[in-house]
């Protein structure tokens, strides 16, 4: 299941952008050619869509996501990834498989 879903991830994003698994059932997706935080929501919601409509045995899944930018929420990768990996405890929260762009 991961890798099919790891290889719908590769599959939404551009060449230059980076797919990896950073924990049991989590991934990051650094996005290098992004313009604003609305085209990184598009991008989550669009790949969010494509996890929910996938199936394995009659079972499917839901994906949330955190999402934080440099410059706009932290300038070093340390801060960045703490602040995506806040806004995705938000949206696992919720529970319902949504996308939260990060406080600044």
């Amino acid at each position: 299941m991961l890798k099919d879903v790891a290889a719908r991830l590769i599959e939404k994003v551009s060449l230059v952008d980076v797919v990896g698994r950073y924990g049991d059932d989590t991934f990051a997706l650094l996005l290098f050619e992004l313009s604003d935080s609305a085209t990184a929501v598009k991008i989550a919601e669009s790949i969010r869509g494509v996890v929910a409509a996938m199936a394995w045995n009659g079972c499917s899944i839901t994906a949330g996501f955190g999402i934080a930018l440099s410059p706009d929420h932290a300038g070093d990768l340390r801060d960045l990834i703490r602040l995506a990996d806040l806004a995705l405890n938000t949206s696992k929260v919720a529970r319902k498989g949504r996308v939260t762009l990060a406080d600044r």
